[in-house]
């Protein structure tokens, strides 16, 4: 029970035992007194209610402001999900057996820019607040972003590697992929706890 609520009860206690002893008492204002304190009791039940129903409307509010701006920061997910499975799909085509200035090529141009997609989703000003999202919600979805870039040039530091020298190449196509493959795991792992924080943020604004 709130601190309200038991200081209700409390006086409510308190003016009841004053009118049982009115009563007891039996003078000739002894219902003047329990008439007064009867009022007194309403007016302060009314008071209490009416003040449990304010504090309700505005916590009713700020769940409904919280539920906007985490549905719109679910909406950074599936993008960075794209963006993942299509960095995944062209190291894979880079680190292949082929032509060295095809693939290179092919890689800088179709390589995903997540920026890109996250700006046309961004939130406004007003639902970036911390007091809406769960903390350190944009951090996090700046490190998303960081390490795709990071994956990028990870990926061409080790297809270079596995070009050069021509008859010795310094690291297999087998094991760039590796590290390739647990860099994009991790980007993976960062994506699902951002969407578990998302996810348990939005169920808070229920209970």
């Amino acid at each position: 029970m709130s601190k309200e609520g038991r200081q209700a009860l409390g006086l409510a206690a308190f003016l009841c035992d004053w009118v049982k002893l009115a009563n007891d008492m039996a003078p000739w204002w002894s219902p003047y007194i329990g008439v007064i304190i009867g009022g007194l009791l309403s007016w302060w039940v009314a008071y209490f209610v009416e003040r449990q129903k304010r504090r309700q409307s505005r916590r009713d509010e700020l769940d409904k402001a919280r539920r906007e701006a985490i549905e719109g920061a679910f909406a950074w997910l599936d993008p960075m999900i794209s963006a993942v499975m299509l960095a995944e799909s062209e190291v894979y085509v880079l680190l292949n057996p082929g032509d060295p200035d095809e693939q290179e090529e092919r890689f800088r141009r179709n390589y995903p820019n997540l920026l890109t997609s996250l700006v046309a989703l961004d939130l406004p000003p007003h639902k970036r607040s911390g007091l809406l999202l769960p903390q350190n919600t944009y951090a996090t979805g700046q490190h998303i972003r960081q390490a795709l870039d990071d994956l990028r040039y990870q990926a061409l530091d080790l297809w270079a590697q596995t070009q050069y020298p021509i008859h010795a190449p310094a690291l297999s196509r087998a094991k760039a992929r590796e590290r390739c493959s647990e860099s994009a795991l991790a980007i993976k792992a960062q994506i699902d706890s951002l969407r578990a924080a998302l996810e348990q943020a939005y169920e808070a604004t229920y209970e």
